[in-house]
């Protein structure tokens, strides 16, 4: 079980956890991270998010893991709702 916590609670070695954190059990979970690309990478990405039917986290996460770092196999699917509009089949 995931559960949120507030950007004003405190983790770790005192540090302010971020807005956006989502942790589990064990302390360990996701944050939101932004960063800007060329618009041109950012289109090819989402082309091919929509033709495998799965989400820009995913191709990231993928690619990531392509890259040498350690990305965890069940992080490599898309976790929305059938119910989400994503294309049948996907």
């Amino acid at each position: 079980m995931l559960k949120r916590r507030a950007a004003t609670d405190r983790v770790g070695r005192g540090a302010c956890a971020q807005r956006g954190t989502t942790l589990d059990e064990n302390g360990g979970g996701e944050i939101m991270m932004s960063l800007k690309v060329p618009t041109q990478l950012r289109d090819e990405i989402r082309a091919k998010a929509l033709k495998e039917g799965v989400t820009l986290r995913v191709i990231v996460l993928r690619a990531l893991k392509a890259a040498g770092f350690e990305v965890d196999d069940a992080e490599l699917s898309d976790r929305r709702p059938a119910h989400s509009g994503r294309r049948k089949g996907s």
